[in-house]
């Protein structure tokens, strides 16, 4: 467990069960030594520092834009249909990730979710199943 001199709780280590009330700095946000250490710490080899306002989870944000992007291909007059979604692949590497996802409905498409952090944009990719081929050992 891992805490800066202030008392703050450094991101990406063990948590400790009893938590004595750290000093009203700003913690490692706003506190020029608590950011300081808690830099530190990410470079001795321990996890990566993570702020504590990261946004939402990656895979969920990938699921409801690919809603919003199939219902945004229907005319308003008709009912939209109702499906499934989920996550094939993904993978983060620094701000960026991508997502393979797919439906459960009959089209047999799937799509790449491409989200560039430095931009701050999601770019979608969409695919269509061709060919199913079984090729033995």
């Amino acid at each position: 467990m891992a805490h800066t001199f202030h008392g703050h709780h450094i991101p990406g280590s063990a948590v400790r069960l009893i938590v004595d009330e750290p000093v009203g700095c700003g913690g490692i946000l706003d506190c020029p030594r608590c950011k300081a250490e808690a830099t530190e710490y990410s470079k001795l080899g321990a996890l990566p520092f993570v702020p504590q306002n990261v946004p939402e989870d990656f895979q969920m944000k990938a699921k409801r834009i690919l809603v919003d992007y199939v219902d945004s291909h229907y005319s308003t007059a008709f009912e939209k249909p109702v499906f499934e979604t989920y996550i094939v692949w993904f993978a983060k590497i620094l701000q960026h990730w991508k997502a393979l996802v797919c439906t459960d409905r009959p089209d047999k498409k799937y799509f790449e979710l491409t989200y560039n952090g430095d931009l701050r944009v999601t770019y979608v990719d969409e695919y269509g199943k061709i060919n199913n081929v079984t090729i033995p050992d």
